[in-house]
């Protein structure tokens, strides 16, 4: 049978009625964390409780380009699924890009990111619908480069190329000139690993007198830069001195 707050109100009893008062709201307090409702049973599975789970804690820490996450969940719901959303930012703000891990339940996770360094919040819910407020790892949290021991085996890291590069003196500037083997405007080969690819050849107008640069090739364009760190940059493939 239901109890109810109204029920209780009406003993006339003083003491009777504070002793039953202070068992329902604990009964209630109960009921809440473990998403039934306690008062009322029923001979079917009960569905969850409408409010969110209290917070959970985590940490993360980076290494060898990876972001590795421990959660703990909180005792009260030890009997509870939980589901848990993770997200990650270049600001603490959160306002701007920001990466958005699948909802998961599971409590260890590790996520490849090279290079990235992120402030990370996590939020949780009983039902995915209701969810409890952001808590925030304080501090940004750097990733670190892979290293070769984190490295897939067998993966192609040597790359070469077959291209020619010369200049061109024309007048006020020069010219760098990009091409294969057969001459000035014909295509060569670039090869990384196994896997061979037929580039463009190009010429690059306005290069200045007395400079030594480095040219590189973006999947789409030619560029020239003065060292060649300024060419080992993502999506960037040196060509040749």
């Amino acid at each position: 049978m239901a109890i109810s707050r109204s029920q209780i109100n009406a003993i006339k009893d003083f003491g009777l009625r504070t002793i039953l008062l202070g068992m329902f709201d604990q009964h209630i307090v109960v009921g809440q964390a473990l998403g039934i409702n306690i008062l009322e049973p029923t001979n079917s599975p009960q569905t969850p409780a409408s409010l969110p789970p209290p917070s959970a804690s985590f940490s993360v820490t980076g290494a060898n380009g990876a972001f590795n996450i421990s959660i703990t969940n909180p005792k009260q719901s030890i009997n509870k699924t939980i589901y848990h959303e993770l997200s990650y930012a270049g600001v603490v703000s959160f306002v701007g890009p920001t990466t958005t891990l699948p909802v998961q339940t599971t409590t260890q996770l590790s996520v490849p990111a090279p290079g990235v360094t992120a402030f990370w919040r996590l939020r949780s819910s009983y039902d995915q619908d209701n969810w409890n407020a952001y808590q925030t790892q304080p501090g940004k949290v750097s990733s670190g480069l892979q290293s070769s021991a984190a490295s897939e085996a067998a993966v192609a890291l040597n790359q070469t190329n077959y291209a020619n590069v010369d200049s061109v003196d024309v007048g006020s500037s020069a010219i760098v000139r990009v091409f294969g083997k057969a001459g000035p405007n014909t295509q060569y080969p670039s090869v990384k690993g196994s896997q061979e690819t037929i580039r463009p050849s190009a010429t690059i107008i306005n290069v200045p007198f007395s400079t030594q640069q480095v040219v590189g090739f973006d999947e789409e364009n030619y560029q020239v830069r003065g060292t060649l760190p300024e060419q080992l940059i993502d999506k960037i493939v040196p060509t040749r001195r």
